[in-house]
């Protein structure tokens, strides 16, 4: 059967919520090496293991998660687990040193016929970069991971690109929703 699908027989959404999906799941790449194929992509499996080395704190991990989770409706579940080798999503970070700045690589490592399999956030030490891993970047690392690879308008929610914070807007709400709400590779038309 066909995975192509007009937008009118999938569950409804806002027209903000859906030029959101259009331009930062639909369109964007998910695989290094291919191209945007309009399809939905994001996890299946539930609970998505998760795991979180020593450098970051397991209270800040718990915060995030439990934000995805209301957000969605428990649409999303994680089991954070104590090895990487187990998890889905991975969050590593170099040791800290004093004075020491970081850069932040987030990425879907294993996606297969639109599956998310693997995606990890990494910090690495780098000259000119300053980016801190606390609760709310944590919480945006997840959602990029969970296939939202994009930004919303600055200072309204956790995937904001300007300003740390700690909120779900309506519009990140309505597009997590929608998008654990339809089958991954459907490509709404």
């Amino acid at each position: 059967p066909s995975k192509d699908i007009p937008w009118s027989q999938l569950p409804p959404i806002s027209a903000e919520a859906k030029a959101f999906i259009i331009a930062n799941n639909l369109n964007k790449l998910h695989n290094s090496g291919s191209s945007p194929n309009g399809r939905v992509t994001r996890w299946k499996e539930m609970p998505i293991k998760i795991y979180a080395d020593p450098n970051y704190s397991r209270q800040d991990l718990n915060d995030a998660i439990n934000l995805w989770v209301r957000a969605s409706n428990g649409k999303l579940s994680f089991q954070v687990v104590s090895n990487s080798d187990e998890a889905g999503m991975a969050f590593y970070e170099p040791p800290r040193h004093p004075n020491s700045v970081f850069c932040v690589t987030i990425g879907l490592d294993l996606v297969v016929d639109n599956l998310i399999m693997k995606a990890s956030y990494n910090k690495t030490r780098e000259r000119g970069c300053g980016y801190d891993a606390g609760r709310v970047n944590i919480a945006r690392g997840i959602g990029y991971m969970l296939g939202l690879s994009g930004w919303t308008a600055n200072g309204t929610d956790v995937m904001s690109e300007m300003g740390l914070v700690w909120n779900m807007s309506p519009l990140l709400v309505e597009a997590i929703n929608w998008l654990y709400s339809v089958e991954p590779g459907i490509r709404p038309y």
